[in-house]
């Protein structure tokens, strides 16, 4: 799925819940992320190329 699609459906989610808060919507684009394969281990190496990442 692409990232535009990803994108779309979590806004379409969010469109229908008005007064859905922050926190909420941080959990649903944790989930719509996770489904499409950033919780894989695989992509803990982008947490390494992080500029913001203290050593």
């Amino acid at each position: 799925m692409r990232d535009f699609e990803v994108t779309e459906r979590a806004q379409s989610v969010i469109e229908i819940e008005e007064d859905i808060d922050a926190e909420a919507t941080y959990r649903l684009a944790m989930e719509v992320f996770g489904k499409d394969g950033w919780n894989d281990p695989a992509m803990d190496t982008y947490n390494e190329l992080d500029p913001r990442r203290q050593s």
